[in-house]
């Protein structure tokens, strides 16, 4: 009698093993739909962003771009004042100020290097 028992008590034993393994698969598809479904909704959103971005992109390259003439403005000074200009080192200032600018730029550009400013 007690195999009879045995039996009965490991059938029901397997049976609600096979519907928690059941019910278990079903919770992680539900699961998996709800990720997939926020995986959409985010491509859909990087998709609407490109499209914006790319039609600014479209229309900056639409604008023209300005022509600086350095060598114009420059040769309009008298040359007295490019000669001074030479002889103080102003040429050589400039590049300094623009490298130091530079590099100030890209410094702010890293996180956690903004000690000062």
């Amino acid at each position: 009698m007690q195999a009879v028992f045995d039996a009965i008590g490991s059938f029901f034993t397997d049976l609600l093993r096979l519907i928690t393994d059941w019910a278990r698969w079903l919770l992680d598809v539900v699961v998996q739909i709800f990720v997939d479904l926020g995986e959409l909704a985010l491509d859909v959103v990087w998709g609407a962003l490109d499209s914006i971005i790319s039609v600014a992109v479209g229309l900056l390259s639409a604008l023209p771009a300005p022509s600086f003439d350095l060598a114009g403005a420059l040769g309009g000074l008298p040359a007295e004042m490019i000669n001074v200009a030479g002889l103080i080192g102003l040429g050589q200032a400039i590049g300094i100020v623009i490298a130091a600018l530079g590099v100030r730029f890209v410094l702010q550009m890293i996180p956690f290097v903004r000690w000062g400013s």
